[in-house]
C-alpha cells in the first residue's frame, strides 16, 4: 500500500480517531488486515480492527457522550468501509467483460 492510498482510507476524519491509529496496536491490526489473503479471513481481522481504534480513540476524549460516541463510530464506520472497498478491489478477478 502506497502512502497516497493509506493518505486517502484515512482522510476527513477526526484527529482522535486518526491518532488511535498509532496506539494500541491498531497500525498492526491495520497490517494484519491488509495482509490477509482469505475474505473471511479479512473480515474478521477488519471487524477486530474497528472495534480497538474506536475504543482507542473513544480515551482521548475526558468528558464522553451519546453524541460523541456516535461521531466515532461514523469515522470508524466510514474507514471501515473505505478499507473493506480498497482490498477488495485489489483482490478481485475480473470475469469477462461488462
Amino acid at each position: 500500500m502506497t502512502k497516497a492510498e493509506r493518505t486517502f482510507l484515512f482522510e476527513g476524519i477526526t484527529p482522535a480517531v486518526r491518532a488511535a491509529l498509532t496506539i494500541d496496536g491498531n497500525g498492526q491490526k491495520f497490517e494484519e488486515c491488509w495482509l490477509a489473503t482469505d475474505f473471511d479471513e479479512f473480515m474478521t481481522r477488519l471487524e477486530h480492527f474497528a472495534i480497538g481504534l474506536g475504543l482507542s480513540a473513544y480515551r482521548f476524549y475526558p468528558d464522553q457522550s451519546p453524541k460523541l460516541t456516535a461521531l466515532i463510530a461514523a469515522d470508524v464506520r466510514r474507514i471501515v468501509e473505505k478499507i473493506g472497498w480498497a482490498w477488495t478491489m485489489q483482490h478481485v478477478e475480473v470475469r469477462g467483460r461488462a
